[in-house]
């Protein structure tokens, strides 16, 4: 078996739910402060919806909230869009948004591929892109080891795969942006670092959230994306 082409599909899927716009799906670390939330920078309900421009480019594209799911006694918000990378393989992965306290989680289902008769599989993991309790240059980080798995024609095993990430918010204010002011903006930035059976891979991506509206501009950074995306309209319940 081509053990690159599963690395591959690994190291784009989570680039894929990074740049749409982790802990394992295991909810019994109740250590966790997630903090006290000082506003509503993602507004999270069925049937909200923002649409997106493409800077320099004719695209653009959707993200919409299509349902809501319990995962381990805490409620994820489904959402689709035409903003996820397209990452070569024919592949399914549900996307959502989540909030707990003050923290604002983009979560990946569990992922399953076919490769020429072998299962791969990737576990649920989650990244933390927002702590709007943070104030300027406070940092958030962890590191994950979501099970990724392979299996037939006569093969299986368990691929090493890691993923650090650090976050930082760097600007809380107004902004304007296209003529109309936001007064409550907090810009952040992610970075991660994917070690996948010791092959390295990094990104980046900046959110600017408006308080009560959303996510109005990102910058997604990687070796196989830079591309700016500018909210155009927006549509909440």
């Amino acid at each position: 078996m081509k053990k690159t082409y599963l690395i591959k599909y690994c190291l784009i899927s989570i680039l894929t739910l990074f740049f749409a716009s982790c802990s394992n799906d295991d909810d019994n670390n109740n250590n966790i402060d997630y903090g006290l939330s000082t506003g509503n920078f993602l507004p999270l309900a069925v049937n909200n919806s923002w649409k997106y421009t493409v800077e320099n480019q004719s695209d653009s594209y959707t993200t919409k909230i299509i349902s809501a799911i319990q995962f381990s006694g805490s409620t994820y918000y489904e959402f689709i869009g035409d903003g996820a990378l397209d990452i070569g393989f024919d592949v399914t992965i549900k996307q959502f948004f989540g909030k707990k306290g003050a923290t604002y989680l983009l979560k990946a289902d569990e992922s399953k591929i076919d490769f020429n008769g072998i299962i791969a599989k990737l576990e649920s993991y989650e990244i933390p892109i927002l702590r709007d309790d943070y104030e300027i240059n406070k940092k958030w980080t962890g590191t994950l080891t979501p099970k990724f798995t392979f299996t037939g024609n006569g093969q299986s095993g368990t691929l090493p795969f890691k993923v650090d990430y650090k976050g930082e918010n760097y600007y809380k204010g107004e902004i304007t942006q296209n003529g109309i002011v936001y007064p409550n903006v907090i810009k952040t930035k992610v970075n991660i670092t994917i070690n996948a059976n010791n092959q390295i891979s990094t990104a980046s991506e900046e959110y600017w959230f408006a308080e009560n509206i959303g996510i109005i501009k990102s910058i997604s950074i990687s070796d196989q994306i830079n591309r700016t995306t500018i909210i155009e309209s927006f549509n909440l319940f």
